[in-house]
């Protein structure tokens, strides 16, 4: 019964429910307590971009086609440790870094497509490269990729996609540092915030 009335509410109690709160991306991407001691935050790579031409770099064709697959915005996180002793020209090199790009997409477009195309488009470059493809799934698609460059740094290039957000992470390191556990382990973290 409605208060101060003999008439009934037009809405049951029952029918009623909150509506769930949308995580932010800088909620769902990795954060300074995910590491352990000795990694640092690069915020000289790291924010939020919500103007389409900034994130893809002035470059206003990959602009105007993701836009029109709906992207809203995106969060970008660079973490890295520095070694205590070994130096180039007086910088300390880096031992391990991850980089993560999170981007959200409007549920009203049809990005699903999209997400699915560049997943694929994805895979066959890894495969024309050569490069090691870990059978490690994640998300609703996934590419996982692993390979050594000139310099003897071992590589991951991991995109998934998950609700409306795609996913683009990249790892680095020395190979004494960096290992296809670590970085799956970080991986997961994120699609695990990202939720189902």
């Amino acid at each position: 019964m409605a208060k101060d009335s003999t008439s009934c509410c037009s809405v049951s109690c029952s029918s009623i429910q909150a509506q769930p709160i949308e995580k932010s991306l800088e909620e769902m991407n990795l954060k300074k307590s995910d590491f352990p001691d000795g990694f640092v935050f690069d915020d000289t790579s790291s924010g939020l971009q919500t103007n389409a031409l900034d994130y893809k770099d002035g470059n206003q064709v990959a602009a105007n086609d993701i836009l029109a697959h709906g992207w809203q915005e995106n969060y970008l996180v660079t973490y890295l440790k520095r070694s205590e002793t070994q130096e180039i020209m007086g910088t300390k090199i880096i031992l391990e870094s991850y980089s993560v790009s999170l981007s959200k997409y409007d549920k009203a477009k049809d990005y699903v497509s999209y997400f699915k195309k560049t997943i694929e488009n994805i895979q066959k470059a890894s495969q024309d490269a050569n490069e090691i493809v870990l059978s490690q799934k994640f998300g609703d698609g996934s590419d996982l990729a692993k390979y050594t460059d000139q310099f003897g740094f071992i590589n991951y290039e991991l995109y998934f996609s998950k609700n409306n957000i795609f996913v683009n992470f990249l790892a680095k390191g020395q190979p004494r540092q960096i290992t296809d556990d670590k970085v799956i382990a970080y991986a997961k973290i994120i699609e695990n915030r990202i939720g189902n």
